[in-house]
């Protein structure tokens, strides 16, 4: 696959893992419990994923 598309598609899943932890908080009534699990969960998806970019990339070489 093309770099450009698999950068591409790293990037689109953070996103989309970020916004569905945003959506999360309007879901459910207790909001602080749900706002501190969904930026951990945020945060670690895109730790995760930064760092399967970098080992991708160093592979590559």
């Amino acid at each position: 696959m093309n770099k450009i598309v698999i950068s591409f598609l790293l990037t689109s899943f953070a996103g989309l893992s970020t916004l569905i932890g945003y959506f999360m908080i309007f879901i459910k009534g207790d909001k602080e419990k749900i706002i501190t699990f969904s930026l951990s969960f945020s945060a670690s998806v895109m730790i995760t994923l930064s760092l399967i970019d970098l080992t991708y990339l160093l592979a590559i070489k």
